[in-house]
């Protein structure tokens, strides 16, 4: 079972695996080597061994896309050398963080710190966002991971957007009293390390790959160390689905032609 995660400018669907493919695997087995992502022994996994598991009908549904690939530096790690925010972004986030933890005499209740830190948040997802659209190296392939806007844009259709490290939750948490939450793509059951085709780039543990947590929020990992794999495909845009499909795991909607 597949979950819709977007819809590119050809209209062509993608999807993602709603539950992992098995055992976790290693993004990569060289921590310590810059290991790109058309090079690494994931990318390899998913388009050769995952997609050969794939029928003939739903291989010949996939559209080969063009996959962006790179460092994605987490927007608060590394501040001074990495701006990622602009200054007058930054002046703005340290305006709401001061606000948030009473540092400019604020005294806020805890609604009043919940919409600043929602305010923090998209913030933080647009940075990564703007990020990953500067991601100029490229590669052609079947399957690919989500992306860390990807999953951020999960929490905008919840409604929220607690959207961010886990060093920074967890003090958003005891600032707020009030869990940053998961979303439909979150990690269910026992897995809750799902690999992402982004690295962290900052190099403070070596070559290390961004994870999406069982928690909701997200963290860098070293990619020799065992997460799970979700992959993630682009559907033709003239697939045709079934009538009787209500778009729940219950009865999701099915492709036609593909069992």
């Amino acid at each position: 079972m597949y979950r819709i995660i977007g819809i590119n400018e050809n209209d062509e669907i993608k999807v993602i695996k709603n539950i992992p493919t098995g055992d976790w695997i290693n993004w990569d087995n060289d921590q310590y080597s810059d290991i790109k992502w058309p090079n690494s022994d994931i990318f390899n996994y998913l388009n050769n061994d995952f997609y050969q598991t794939l029928s003939e009908e739903l291989q010949k549904k996939i559209v080969k896309a063009t996959w962006y690939y790179g460092d994605v530096a987490d927007p608060y790690h590394n501040i001074d050398n990495q701006n990622i925010f602009m200054p007058e972004e930054l002046e703005k986030v340290n305006e709401l963080y001061a606000a948030i933890y009473g540092l400019d005499g604020s005294e806020l209740n805890d609604d009043q710190k919940r919409e600043k830190v929602k305010e923090i948040s998209k913030m933080y997802s647009n940075a990564l966002m703007k990020k990953e659209n500067e991601l100029t190296d490229n590669k052609e392939a079947n399957i690919g991971l989500m992306s860390l806007t990807d999953y951020c844009g999960s929490f905008e259709s919840n409604g929220t957007y607690y959207c961010w490290t886990s060093a920074y939750s967890d003090a958003f948490y005891e600032a707020t009293n009030e869990d940053y939450g998961v979303t439909w793509l979150t990690s269910k059951g026992d897995w809750g390390w799902d690999w992402t085709i982004e690295k962290e780039g900052s190099g403070d543990i070596g070559d290390s790959v961004w994870v999406v947590l069982a928690y909701g929020n997200f963290s860098n990992y070293a990619s020799t160390d065992g997460a799970a794999a979700r992959p993630v495909f682009f559907l033709t845009s003239d697939i045709e689905l079934t009538d009787d499909g209500e778009g729940t795991i219950e009865n999701p909607f099915r492709v036609v032609g593909i069992d």
